[in-house]
């Protein structure tokens, strides 16, 4: 233990720092390391039967249509609900604000499972949960319990940053639509996308909602290989295509904003 001490005595605090991040990096990666080792296998009867059955692609298509739709939707009513309850005055706010949040305490397969239990007492509830856009509910249910990340983050950012701008676009006798279309979105634009790729990366970690409404997802198929079929090596590579897409949404972005600062 002493020994232990004089070592760390003796790193300097940025030495020290270094140390921590590679220890920890390592940490995070055994697991990434471990499943795309075991998606190297090839020879798999249920992973092939996927493939020529047409079932995995349309797996992969029902993942991207689910992410997609998710995010554009919690990003709509996340910075909406952020943006009402920065710039608005309404009675009893505090409050309001606690409601608004609280979903994201809720688990989504909880959620599904109550408001599949109370759908056929409101009709638009049912027309939701019975309809192809919305895939059977599952979209619904995971903008509506995980929008608070957008909601959260707007909410902090437009309370701090964005004042000064606003003012400006007043003294110019800009309207608030222009402002909130022209001002407000495209200087919010990175706390949205970031805000948004958590609720994505929720998404696509989530099997119980997507399988308790029957949408062939990728996540779903993660969970049938393993548990079902007992196949760990097709189960870690739909692991591994789960993380190349969050990979490609980072990518996505970190491109779109490298165009946009050159064009400035």
């Amino acid at each position: 233990m002493n020994n232990i001490l004089k070592l760390f005595r003796r790193m300097n605090d940025k030495r020290f720092f270094n140390v921590s991040i590679v220890v920890v990096s390592l940490f995070v990666l055994l697991p990434v390391i471990h499943v795309s080792l075991k998606a190297i296998v090839i020879d798999s009867s249920y992973y092939n039967a996927l493939v020529e059955s047409g079932l995995l692609a349309n797996g992969v298509l029902n993942t991207i249509e689910l992410i997609v739709k998710v995010g554009i939707f919690s990003a709509g009513l996340g910075f909406s609900l952020a943006y009402i309850m920065t710039f608005y005055e309404t009675k009893m706010k505090a409050i309001i604000n606690i409601v608004l949040i609280l979903p994201l305490g809720i688990p989504v397969y909880v959620a599904a499972y109550t408001y599949t239990n109370i759908y056929h007492t409101f009709p638009f509830l049912e027309t939701i949960f019975r309809s192809d856009f919305f895939m059977n509910g599952a979209m619904f249910i995971y903008v509506m319990f995980l929008y608070p990340y957008v909601y959260i983050a707007s909410k902090s950012y437009l309370s701090k940053n964005l004042t000064e701008y606003i003012e400006s676009a007043k003294t110019l006798n800009r309207s608030k639509l222009y402002t909130f279309f022209k001002v407000i979105i495209p200087l919010s634009r990175p706390v949205i996308v970031g805000s948004v790729l958590f609720v994505i990366f929720e998404t696509l970690s989530d099997f119980a909602v997507v399988e308790y409404y029957g949408e062939l997802t990728l996540s779903r198929y993660i969970n049938i290989a393993w548990f079902n079929q007992g196949d760990i090596h097709t189960a870690s590579r739909f692991a591994v295509y789960v993380l190349l897409l969050m990979y490609t949404f980072i990518s996505l972005e970190k491109f779109s904003r490298r165009n946009k600062s050159r064009n400035r």
